[in-house]
């Protein structure tokens, strides 16, 4: 059984950021997690937050809204998914090969059970940011055949582009 006291201040971080941000969510007390749904643009992510390592570690997830991919298509995207990994910085993007489920995932590390508002912000925007930016990389690799290569070559010159000031008009 874990240490409750432990678990109590992050898990209590995390649904005040929640309230803050007018969420609404299901939380399960028993093992520090949280669950809800976040409409961006025309998909809904899943998101989840749950604490680990006698709360130590708070794991943050984005389920991609196109899983399960199909079989037939896992391997390009497993591929795709692998170069994406190469170019990001926080987080990572996987796939239970078995299920085709593909989902951003993020560990933050919390300091004597402190885990702040600021950080909590943060790590919310950025997991959202990647899913949209590679959830558009997976949408033209099967959608539209791009290889897994050039599809996220062209990624990262539009993060460039984008970066610098420039924008590529979408075709």
């Amino acid at each position: 059984m874990p240490d409750t006291d432990a678990f109590a201040l992050p898990f209590q971080a995390i649904k005040e950021f929640l309230d803050n941000q007018s969420c609404s969510y299901s939380a399960d007390e028993e093992n520090y997690s949280l669950k809800l749904t976040l409409p961006f643009g025309d998909d809904q992510y899943e998101i989840s937050y749950w604490l680990t390592h006698g709360g130590d570690l708070m794991h943050y997830s984005i389920l991609f809204p196109d899983s399960p991919i199909r079989a037939k298509d896992r391997l390009g995207v497993a591929e795709l998914l692998v170069r994406a990994n190469h170019f990001i910085d926080f987080g990572k993007l996987d796939m239970d090969m078995s299920t085709g489920v593909v989902r951003f995932h993020a560990i933050h590390m919390i300091d004597e059970g402190y885990l702040g508002q600021g950080v909590l912000n943060r790590i919310s925007f950025l997991g959202v940011l990647q899913v949209d930016m590679y959830l558009t990389a997976i949408r033209k690799h099967l959608q539209e055949g791009m290889s897994p290569e050039d599809v996220i070559a062209l990624t990262q010159l539009d993060l460039e582009m984008t970066a610098e000031g420039h924008f590529l008009d979408e075709e």
